[in-house]
């Protein structure tokens, strides 16, 4: 999951306004003040106004100001640039908050006791002497400053009944903790899945299924064709180090004096594993062993030079043993330990039953259809008979056409002509470096031979073809050609020929039918071919016409097809019923042209620091990682990995190579052999928690263990380069531009809001939208249709609960047109579809009808197995063994759907789950399928985790029901945000809303 900014913001914000300002409702609330209209001066500019009440310019800054300081104190850092708009806007909406707290509790009268406001004031700071109340102050100031004394009481009985106030709509509001618990604990919690699935889209119906009888009987029949060849698993530490330079690899004397040193090093660590000492902490020093190298005997790694006298040694050894002699690589030499051998075997049922399947679902197919283009063939053959072609062609193949052996001085001359790709800068030497003919000479050979025999093939088809055109015969030219065949009769546009070559003249020929000659290429090399006869009144073989056919037959199908769902359509017509319809109008508030939208350089300015991101080249990093990851879901197997990491760790920061360990030990194949290098990536690219952690550091930090879904990741980062961020100047007129969109989308919405609090009547909507040249337009909804938009579906639900003659309620965004206000005319049932509207859904249906009743019939075979004595892994095995899926509450069974279906059997809801762990389930019909089920073990959440999920969704809860709250106090006292800019910023979706 990538980290969302927007939910960043929203709980910064939250946390850092909510201690700047206290909680809801503690600002001074006393009887002279807010709850009748301030009183501002000339130079007292208000920001906003709740009901009544004032926000003025000097309180908000004030409050905005220790909000910035409170931040930097939690933070440790600045509040960032592009954030300051939204923070603004955060806290203005708190001091409003305030404001409808003090508002409501004066309309309800409430107000503390005399008692409980001197109690408070008691505990003031003013009136403590080293942490201890000092009365006699405290008598002092009451008797010698009644009037003031009395104001402060009068103050904070109001203060408290505001605090009283806002903790009880806290307390009403928050949800219960035991519940949330449950529910949180319930969704957290995975199960561990078995299931054999018949999928309806895997059986088509149109020929027969092979039987689970069949399945065994090919695989017993078959059984060599199963065997799998021996496999050996190999330890390799490289003996290669210090590298050959290309300098030195160039100079013969040094490249042998490097490779005797390199056979010298590697017998003596022979000799010290011979002695006793361990392959691992030998090869430490040597990079690291190379782990899980498997092999089989015509199937050995690239870098492997071994002769066959070192295959038969591998697959000769005991297990845990060390080849006796160093082995020739690439570079250096090999110290190999055999850690495993698997002997040829033939593979057990299940691994290859899939296979077998798909072998005989594809010959009772092609059976199927072979069957019926002969009946077609039969029946229609008077019809196929049309003009047929002798055809001679001549292939020559590039790869293998005969060349004689070039001399020494045409390798010479090609060598010299080509020395640039046999020469490189050498940085020891600072010149370039050579490589010798003799070094490179098969090399130079092979380029030799592939550019003559291209040459040479292309001219001598070129002179066959001449003379093919001519209406002669040129053995030799033949005989240098790949092969030279006559073909036909030959149908248009049938097959000419088996094989590529064949291939690519039957394309070419069924765009060109006719007589004639000429030559093409294809992968292979070139084609000449020469039509040279026509047969009138030919009539095909079925095979030559089976192109022809297949295009009948498909036709056949269709018609059987249509006859089909007409006749389903035909039974039942209101099956095809779309529901009832739901007619509603709407008028459409468009945002203005963004060029006729006024901007200030202020405007553009604020857009461009809220936008950085958008013209700015990325901050980037680059990182290398050990990622260690559980061997299974359990929290035994997560503790394990976890110590492994740290342990890890300890050697990195001991001294230990960082890439040697990732090499031996990290779980990442994809970069385990570049020692972990996961190269260069900006924000957004990897999983949150590793991202999180890369931007944190400098070059050269080293952090870890980290947790995420995969597991845990020592990191190491190797460069970092910062955001860079375009200057204005340079992308003004971009910048510009989309804010005059922004803008102009902004204001379309205000309008469009406006409009709507202020229509009473759909016939006012009408002649509004007339009087303002608005477009107005009639639309019809099938109820419970969606499109899967979530943003349209949503409306679309609303609307369909919205009664006739009443408005949808608020307004509507239409991407690229703007805010919609809508009202609903009726609903009405839908009548009976025609043919023609029900077609494409009732073809649909027929054609699933056909595979659903061959999976039933094969859920009926399964089942009398099953009674004959099979047991459910015995008949699983036959389809591949179950499938495996770690399943959380929510979550479709893979590819088949059903989520309400599955969490109901699995995890229950307000009832225990149907499932009971170890048993398989009868069969349970899926959307995609029939399914046996077997739950095989359930996963509870960590307990940490499920702490800071039921803390966070608390607050989220909490503060979505305040919302809604302090909205409807909205409706009693109007809210006018009077400052521009604060009222064009939109607060930050609470996470989860």
């Amino acid at each position: 999951m990538l980290r969302s900014p927007t939910r960043w913001i929203w709980w910064a914000i939250l946390a850092t306004v909510a201690g700047t300002i206290g909680v809801q409702g503690a600002r001074s609330a006393g009887p002279e003040r807010p709850l009748r209209k301030s009183s501002i001066g000339p130079s007292s500019e208000v920001v906003a106004t709740v009901g009544s009440t004032s926000i003025t310019r000097d309180e908000f800054e004030q409050n905005f100001e220790q909000g910035v300081r409170n931040y930097r104190l939690r933070a440790v850092a600045e509040l960032p640039e592009e954030f300051r708009p939204l923070f603004r806007r955060q806290l203005l909406e708190f001091l409003i908050r305030q404001r409808l707290i003090e508002l409501e509790v004066h309309r309800r009268g409430l107000v503390s006791t005399y008692e409980e406001a001197e109690s408070q004031l008691r505990k003031d700071p003013v009136f403590q002497n080293r942490g201890v109340f000092d009365e006699a102050k405290f008598l002092a100031i009451k008797h010698s400053q009644p009037v003031q004394f009395r104001q402060a009481i009068e103050q904070l009985r109001h203060v408290l009944a505001a605090q009283r106030f806002s903790g009880s709509l806290e307390k009403e509001n928050r949800p219960d903790r035991v519940e949330l618990r449950a529910r949180l604990s319930h969704s957290l919690t995975t199960a561990s899945l078995e299931f054999l699935a018949l999928r309806w889209s895997d059986f088509a119906g149109d020929y027969p299924e092979p039987r689970e009888a069949e399945i065994l009987q090919y695989y017993h029949s078959h059984l060599e064709d199963f065997r799998r060849p021996e496999e050996a698993a190999l330890s390799v530490v490289f003996v290669n180090q210090p590298p050959l330079g290309e300098s030195r690899a160039a100079n013969e004397h040094a490249r042998r004096t490097w490779e005797a040193w390199m056979k010298q090093r590697a017998d003596s660590v022979l000799a010290a594993l011979r002695n006793g000492a361990n392959l691992d902490s030998v090869a430490a020093a040597l990079g690291g062993t190379r782990r899980n190298a498997n092999v089989q005997r015509n199937d050995f790694p690239n870098y492997w030079r071994g002769g066959p006298g070192a295959v038969d040694a591998v697959f000769a050894a005991r297990p845990g043993t060390v080849l006796s002699d160093p082995i020739r690589g690439v570079s250096g030499y090999l110290i190999v330990r055999v850690d495993r051998i698997r002997p040829s075997e033939v593979a057990p049922v299940m691994e290859v039953a899939k296979q077998i399947r798909l072998t005989l679902r594809g010959q009772a197919r092609d059976w199927s259809e072979d069957q019926e283009a002969r009946a077609l063939f039969q029946a229609v053959r008077d019809s196929l008979r049309g003009t047929a072609y002798r055809i001679r062609y001549a292939v020559a193949d590039t790869g293998a056409y005969p060349l004689p052996e070039p001399s020494a001085a045409e390798l010479d001359r090609f060598y010299r002509g080509h020395l640039a790709d046999y020469s490189r800068f050498d940085p020891g030497t600072g010149g370039v470096a050579v490589r010798p003919l003799a070094e490179v000479r098969e090399e130079v050979r092979a380029r030799w031979v592939s550019g003559r025999r291209e040459a040479a093939a292309r001219q001598a088809a070129q002179q066959l073809a001449a003379a093919w055109s001519r209406g002669k015969r040129d053995p030799r030219l033949e005989r240098a050609m790949t092969f030279v065949r006559e073909v036909g009769p030959v149908p248009a546009g049938a097959v000419v020929d088996t094989g590529l070559a064949g291939a690519a003249l039957t394309d070419t020929l069924a765009q060109h039918p006719g007589l004639g000659q000429g030559l093409m290429t294809f992968p292979r090399g070139l084609i000449v071919y020469h039509v040279i006869d026509a047969v009138r009144d030919y009539l095909p073989s079925p095979d030559q016409a089976r192109s022809a056919l297949a295009l009948r037959m498909a036709a056949r199908r269709e018609q059987r097809d249509e006859a089909g769902a007409r006749q389903l359509f035909d039974a039942d017509r209101a099956e095809f019923r779309t529901g009832d319809i739901v007619r509603y109008r709407h008028l459409v508030v468009a945002p203005e042209h963004p060029l006729r939208v006024h901007l200030t350089r202020e405007e553009v300015e604020r857009y461009f620091k809220r936008h950085l991101d958008d013209y700015s080249a990325p901050e980037l990093a680059r990182v290398r990682h050990i990622l260690i990851s559980p061997k299974d879901a359990g929290p035994q197997a997560d503790l394990a990995a976890r110590r492994k990491a740290e342990d890890l760790l300890r050697r990195i920061r001991a001294g230990e190579s960082f890439g040697a360990l990732a090499h031996e030990y990290s779980d990442d194949e994809a970069t385990r052999e570049s020692g972990g290098d996961v190269g260069i990536f900006a924000h957004g690219m990897m999983l949150d928690a590793f991202e999180h952690a890369a931007f944190q550091m400098r070059v050269g930090d080293l952090t870890g263990p980290v947790k995420t879904e995969v597991g845990y990741h020592i990191m190491e980062c190797l460069e970092r380069a910062p955001q860079e961020v375009t200057p204005l100047k340079y992308c003004y007129s971009d910048v510009a531009t989309s804010a005059a969109l922004e803008k102009s989308e902004q204001m379309a919405r205000e309008l469009a809001d406006s409009v709507y609090h202020s229509l009473k009547s759909p016939d006012q909507a009408v002649q509004l939208a007339r009087s303002r040249g608005w477009e107005v337009s009639e639309d019809e909804h099938p109820v419970g249709q969606r499109i899967g938009v979530p943003d349209q579906d949503r409306f679309f639900a609303t609307l369909e609960t919205v009664k006739p003659g009443h408005f949808y309620p608020g307004i509507q965004s239409t991407p690229g047109h703007g805010w919609l206000i809508a009202w609903v005319l009726g609903v009405s049932p839908s009548a009976n579809p025609s043919w023609e509207q029900a077609r494409t859904e009732a073809l649909s249906r027929y054609r699933r009808q056909a595979g659903q009743e061959a999976t039933r019939a094969k859920r009926a075979e399964l089942d009398s197995l099953q009674a004959a004595g099979w047991s459910p892994d015995s008949l699983a095995a036959l389809w591949g063994g179950f499938e495996t899926l770690e399943q959380a509450p929510g979550r479709g069974l893979s590819s088949l759907g059903g989520p309400e279906l599955l969490d109901s059997l699995v995890f229950g809801g307000r009832r225990s789950p149907v499932l009971k762990p170890g048993a398989v389930s009868g069969w349970i019909q899926f959307p995609g399928g029939l399914v046996r089920l077997r739950v095989s073990a359930y996963h509870e959440p960590d307990p940490v985790e499920l702490a800071q999920q039921v803390e966070s969704e608390e607050k989220r809860t909490l503060e979505r029901n305040l919302q809604a709250v302090y909205d409807r106090f909205k409706k009693s006292y109007p809210v006018r945000i009077l400052d521009p800019e604060l009222r064009a910023t939109e607060l930050p979706l609470i996470p989860g809303s």
